[in-house]
């Protein structure tokens, strides 16, 4: 259950827009985590090209062009002209720099999705990567309080996780016949978290295999500890 039901993403299709960016940049955030599609376009609208422009960057805005545009890659995945679009619009503007941290860890993200290097997407979009790219005021609010800027990256990846393992699960299905998962075998448990992008702090490659097991796309091999068959798909 979500723990803020009284907040809502506004939208400002109807309205006159307002003088102070804050509120379209704090709309985005929350529209995200609302999953609100019509709202992150319609919000960006105005960021673009009304308040982003050659004006002074600042860290708040960086993070904004992040969250914007890594939302793209997700929205039109596999598609990526819709990001590409969005990128030289904040480019042209002048508002953020070719080589900025934000830019650069974007295009190597694009890039990775691109060419189905999903090993090099998990190892992009690890916390640790990222978080130093975002407001570091947004991770020092009070006690209790949400940090939007994470909040809403997470939300992101962890969509766009999911739409890219759907592509690196029936790769492996077919390139392999059995798979071995034993928490002792650290390189091929690695290299199958990393492989299917999984969060290892909520859905091991354990727990991912049984899962698999009940839909019927693996079964556990008798009297071998932790060694899967896979079941190959139908033929199409």
């Amino acid at each position: 259950m979500n723990s803020h039901p009284m907040v809502r993403p506004c939208s400002f299709q109807s309205h006159t827009p307002c003088l102070n960016p804050i509120v379209y940049e704090a709309s985005l955030r929350i529209s995200i985590l609302f999953s609100s599609a019509i709202n992150i376009t319609s919000t960006l609208s105005y960021l673009l090209p009304t308040y982003y422009t050659s004006q002074s960057l600042t860290h708040s805005r960086s993070s904004t062009i992040l969250i914007a545009l890594l939302s793209r890659l997700d929205s039109s995945y596999p598609s990526q002209r819709e990001y590409y679009e969005d990128r030289q619009r904040f480019l042209s503007s002048g508002c953020i720099a070719h080589d900025s941290p934000t830019v650069s860890w974007l295009a190597s993200l694009a890039g990775a999705i691109r060419s189905c290097n999903y090993y090099k997407v998990e190892a992009l979009t690890r916390p640790k990567i990222y978080k130093p790219l975002l407001d570091s005021r947004s991770r020092k609010s009070s006690e209790g309080a949400v940090d939007l800027d994470s909040s809403s990256v997470c939300t992101i990846l962890s969509s766009l996780h999911d739409r890219l393992r759907d592509r690196s699960w029936p790769i492996l299905r077919v390139a392999y016949r059995e798979m071995t998962c034993l928490p002792k075998v650290t390189n091929t448990s690695e290299w199958l978290e990393r492989s299917l992008i999984l969060d290892s702090s909520k859905t091991t490659v354990e727990t991912w295999f049984r899962e698999q097991s009940e839909k019927g796309n693996v079964k556990a091999k008798e009297e071998v500890e932790g060694k899967w068959i896979i079941i190959k798909p139908a033929p199409s």
